[in-house]
């Protein structure tokens, strides 16, 4: 028998972080969680967050858990960004 993955839940508003590896090099990523998506559905962006949000989301697929749409502000004129990011490697800031 597999081993059940104990993940660790979060709720709107909670600060967290995360790394993600492209191109050969691991980045930080630190944001707010922005939406609960609950398990089995398709994350399907509101109008609001394509207007207000540089969206970095495959929200093509649902996934068996619960996971979270993360909002990673910038303070310059770019678009902040909205990530759902692998829900394991989520950690509270």
């Amino acid at each position: 028998m597999g081993k059940k993955i104990e993940r660790q839940t979060f709720k709107i508003g909670d600060q967290v972080f995360w790394e993600s590896q492209a191109a050969g090099s691991w980045t930080r990523k630190e944001g707010v969680v922005h939406r609960v998506i609950p398990a089995g559905q398709h994350c399907h962006l509101t109008d609001y967050e394509m207007d207000r949000f540089s969206c970095q989301v495959d929200s093509s697929f649902p996934r068996d858990h619960e996971n979270y749409l993360v909002v990673v502000w910038f303070t310059s004129t770019r678009k902040s960004k909205i990530y759902r990011p692998v829900v394991s490697r989520l950690k509270k800031v």
